[in-house]
């Protein structure tokens, strides 16, 4: 298991305000990958349980970190069990981490919405926030951004590529996140792997923002402590291919 802090960028610094849970799989005889294992794992229905044994390691790490917020992928197919979700939850209260931690909905399989609803408030309940992972990607229920339950959305990698090449999907991300601020929403913008990445998105105002440029994904007992701030340096804008004065 490692872990990726979640940044905010205050004026030109970076400051650590949470951190996603990742599980990687080492190196093997199966030549089996972490994307593999989890694809399986939601193909024969095992995902529950690997889901539910991921959440006992990060909260068992997170407990040990005063002021540690903690961000969970989630299966669509573990949150589709309400009995899960609900074991998961006291997991997650058991160590005293109602509050502090952070579930998203992942996108890599295709859920019943209804029992995600009642999943997501089960969790809700023990105050464990909900939010969709990649809202633009796979089997994302973007449509439930606009149910109260949800509490925001990230964009993955691939958004944010496409950000960089594509202006006016550009504006559809301002707007959406002008949304979210409006609806007391938050949005978090990943896949920042380098300064050009950052140069574009950080006009956005996002709430927050990840990816290897900013911090990479550590063993727990490398990770900064919360609050942990650095200077970002931004390179000038290049203005011949995506510009950084959005549309009104």
């Amino acid at each position: 298991m490692v872990y990726q802090p979640v940044a905010r960028i205050i004026q030109d610094e970076l400051e650590v305000v949470a951190y996603e849970s990742l599980l990687r799989v080492g190196a093997n005889h199966d030549n089996r990958t972490t994307l593999s294992v989890i694809t399986n794992a939601e193909r024969t229905g095992t995902i529950p349980s690997l889901d539910e044994r991921i959440a006992q390691i990060a909260c068992t790490d997170a407990a040990q970190l005063e002021g540690m917020n903690l961000w969970m992928n989630m299966s669509q197919v573990t949150l589709s069990t309400p009995r899960i979700a609900k074991r998961i939850a006291n997991v997650i209260v058991d160590h005293g981490l109602s509050g502090r931690v952070t579930v998203e909905i992942t996108e890599t399989a295709d859920g019943r919405v209804p029992m995600l609803l009642e999943s997501i408030l089960l969790l809700n309940n023990q105050n464990i926030a909900v939010v969709i992972d990649d809202i633009e990607d796979g089997f994302a229920k973007s449509h439930l951004l606009r149910s109260d339950l949800i509490a925001g959305c990230k964009l993955s990698h691939n958004s944010t590529m496409r950000m960089l090449k594509d202006p006016f999907y550009l504006d559809t991300v301002e707007r959406l996140i002008r949304w979210c601020k409006s609806n007391g929403k938050t949005v978090v913008i990943e896949g920042i792997e380098g300064a050009r990445e950052l140069n574009v998105v950080k006009v956005l105002e996002a709430d927050y923002y990840q990816g290897f440029h900013l911090w990479a994904p550590s063993p727990f007992s490398e990770l900064p402590t919360p609050g942990t701030r650095k200077r970002i340096m931004l390179p000038i804008a290049d203005t011949s291919s995506v510009p950084l004065s959005l549309p009104a």
